[in-house]
Parts: C-alpha cells; structure tokens; sequence
C-alpha cells in the first residue's frame, strides 16, 4: 500500500490554477447565464399558477410510468392525450421547449464530462 500513490486532496493543480469545485463553479455560472437557460428562466416566468401545476400534474403521471417497461396502449394514449392537453397552452408548449433546450444543453456538458474514464487504482497497473 504504502507503494500506491496517494491522491492528493488539494484543490488546486501543480501551476496554481483553479480548483475543480471553483471550475465547477464557474460552469454552473456559464449555465445559468447561458442563452437557453435565460431563454428557460423567461418562459417558467410567464406561466400561471395554474399551468405550473397542470405542468407538475404531468410530470407525476409520467414518473408513475416504471423506468424500462412498455406502456399499456391505453396507458400510451392517455400519456399522449393529456400531452397535446397541455402543449395546446401557448406558455406551456414554449415552456416545454425551452426546458429541453436546456436537457440537451446540460446532456452536452455530461457527454464531455463522461468522457473521463474512472478506473479502481488495481487497474492503473500498465503491463
């Protein structure tokens, strides 16, 4: 063990820049004043109270739906129904948009991060 690098756990790289959190910090201050996320933060801004909960009533019966499973037809029909429901609300259809803008934004930021590959310290061993 005592051969094992250690990791260290300073903040700062070896020529004095940034740490990570501060980088992390600086990106969610990238993000929140991104394009998409001001264009996001205006259109949650123009919904009612009323659409904001038609909007929550929705997002509760979609999570109601178990994660890798095949809908029902009917279950599949009354998603959709309630769906075009909703969207035929102008505030709420634009809302919709610009909050998928912003997943595909932050989709983005996980694809490059996951681009880093984690490994358990046995594996560092190059033969």
């Amino acid at each position: 063990m005592a051969e094992n690098e250690t990791i260290s756990n300073d903040t700062t790289d070896n020529n004095g820049s940034l740490s990570i959190a501060d980088k992390a910090e600086d990106l969610a201050a990238s993000i929140k004043a991104s394009r998409e996320y001001q264009d996001y933060i205006a259109a949650y801004n123009k919904l009612s109270h009323d659409e904001i909960e038609k909007l929550r009533s929705f997002k509760q019966t979609e999570a109601q739906i178990p994660a890798h499973s095949r809908m029902s037809f009917d279950e599949e029909k009354r998603v959709s129904y309630l769906y075009t429901l909703l969207t035929l609300d102008t505030n709420i259809s634009q809302f919709i948009e610009r909050e998928r803008e912003v997943c595909a934004m932050m989709a983005h930021v996980f694809d490059i991060i996951g681009d880093i590959h984690l490994f358990m310290p046995e594996e560092q061993t190059h033969y």
